[in-house]
């Protein structure tokens, strides 16, 4: 009886991992997406977009403490990655380590061009990371309880996700891009991000709804409750 929804929560959590971990030297690259006037979107920020529906379906599911929990360990692993990922850098500096001889000047170059310039997305990551998470999970578990009853998940989806999306991309942004980026690239940077992540909460609504109702048996088109 327990199977659905374990497996439901299982892919979330996976997914919440995958997101908040393969976004990080992913969001060294920035697109433009002409057919959306041009907004500049990390490729980073799409995979981490699914991190809110992941958190969302957990506090669906299993409530605000689980939710709390699967960030915590999330932060956590985002602040060991920034650990390996120094080491990775500079491990050659301590007594005893040293680049293997197949590794050249042109192999080093190119991995401290992505690796070195997803540090300060690491350091932008965690923080952002963290206010967004926290500002989602805080306001979807309100939203709730307020609501109990109600058929009131979209509403809870789409503002809390919205509001922490907000919080993090401004919190994110000026720490990761801020320093490498004229600042008329930053603002459009920011607006980009905001708009393609409120456009994505809108979009994983009926994900959301998808995943509930495969865990607790409605039927798979049920948007009440």
């Amino acid at each position: 009886m327990e199977s659905r929804p374990a497996l439901v929560l299982a892919i979330a959590t996976g997914l919440f991992y995958t997101a908040i971990v393969g976004s990080i030297p992913l969001s060294v690259k920035v697109h433009s997406f002409d057919f959306l006037g041009g907004i500049l979107i990390p490729t980073g920020t799409i995979l981490f977009s699914f991190s809110y529906l992941a958190t969302d379906v957990i506090n669906e599911l299993r409530g605000r403490s689980e939710a709390f929990k699967i960030v915590l360990i999330g932060l956590a692993m985002r602040a060991f990655l920034a650990l390996i990922t120094i080491f990775s850098l500079d491990g050659e500096a301590l007594n005893g380590v040293s680049n293997a001889v197949f590794w050249n000047d042109e192999n080093e170059a190119a991995f401290e061009f992505v690796i070195g310039s997803s540090q300060l997305v690491i350091v932008g990551g965690i923080f952002g990371f963290a206010a967004s998470s926290f500002v989602d999970v805080a306001i979807y578990s309100y939203l709730k309880k307020v609501h109990e009853e109600r058929n009131m998940l979209w509403l809870r989806n789409n503002l809390s996700t919205m509001v922490a999306q907000i919080v993090g991309t401004v919190v994110f942004v000026s720490i990761a891009f801020a320093y490498r980026m004229p600042f008329s690239a930053v603002v459009p940077l920011i607006i980009g991000q905001i708009l393609f992540k409120c456009l994505f909460a809108i979009i994983d609504t009926p994900l959301l709804y998808f995943a509930r109702n495969i865990a607790t048996k409605r039927g798979v088109f049920d948007f009440s409750g």
